[in-house]
């Protein structure tokens, strides 16, 4: 989550980038799911995780390309 902390105090974030610093937020929740707690990922779970990363990476490539 220290990811998420380093891109709101580094990146002026607007409604969008809110969103998106969400999006990564719930990515890597899930991944601290299943590599500290062991759970597996059902078809649904990947399914959202999916959604979190489609709507997360427009937003950082047009950060990446300022």
């Amino acid at each position: 989550m220290a990811a998420v902390d380093l891109i709101k105090e580094v990146v002026e974030l607007d409604e969008p980038g809110k969103r998106a610093a969400g999006h990564l937020a719930r990515i890597i929740e899930q991944k601290n799911s299943v590599a500290y707690n062991g759970d597996i990922f059902s078809r649904q779970d990947v399914d959202a995780l999916w959604k979190h990363l489609e709507r997360y990476r427009p937003w950082v490539n047009v950060i990446l390309r300022r």
